[in-house]
């Protein structure tokens, strides 16, 4: 069994945490979930106590990233997307990548284009690939999941899944290198500041 004064600490904070969770639930906080996460976790490590487990470190906010669902955007198929066989065209996949990173860059609150007291810093693309599993045609309705697939000290390789009614129709990649932009001279790569490092998920595993 655990201390009494171990179990009461945990109390203490589960119950707290909880009551931050109500509260942003009422007003719509976009730090519910997590606090919903640390709050069902410390109360799930109290009811271990009683199998004398030791309370196990709260996990933090890129582990608890590992656990969300991918980034999802919607689109229908374009007709200017298709070819004269009447189905999309396979450069169009790349166009759509693409504009999916865009979306999923600002939903971390990023961009491709960014500034820090430096200077500039962009993400010049350096590999991309798209496996075509069936074909997509004119108005098609689809969603694109966006994920990381691998994170390195200088780049980020995105993974794409395009659904459709959730029939896998293609998946690529796309690999980006974070660049500083020189004003008169060359761009060259450069570590990802910790500030961008932050926002980024680590990279999980491709959705089956």
């Amino acid at each position: 069994m655990l201390p009494k004064n171990k179990i009461a600490t945990a109390r203490h904070h589960a119950e707290r945490f909880f009551r931050a969770r109500v509260r942003d639930e009422a007003g719509g906080n976009e730090g519910f979930g997590r606090k919903r996460a640390r709050s069902y976790y410390l109360k799930s490590q109290i009811r271990n106590q009683q199998f004398s487990l030791p309370l196990a470190p709260l996990p933090t906010s890129r582990q608890n990233r590992r656990m969300t669902t991918p980034f999802q955007t919607k689109r229908r198929v374009e007709f200017h997307q298709t070819d004269c066989a009447g189905i999309v065209h396979f450069s169009a996949f790349f166009i759509m990548m693409e504009e999916a990173e865009h979306a999923y860059l600002r939903h971390l609150e990023l961009g491709v284009h960014l500034n820090d007291e430096k200077g500039a810093i962009s993400w010049p693309r350096v590999s991309a690939t798209c496996d075509f599993k069936n074909a997509l045609r004119f108005q098609d309705e689809i969603e694109i999941e966006v994920f990381i697939a691998e994170r390195g000290a200088s780049s980020i390789t995105y993974g794409f899944r395009f659904l459709k009614e959730e029939k896998l129709m293609a998946e690529g990649r796309m690999t980006s290198v974070c660049c500083r932009m020189g004003d008169n001279g060359p761009s060259h790569a450069i570590r990802i500041p910790d500030w961008i490092a932050d926002k980024i998920p680590a990279p999980e595993n491709s959705p089956s």
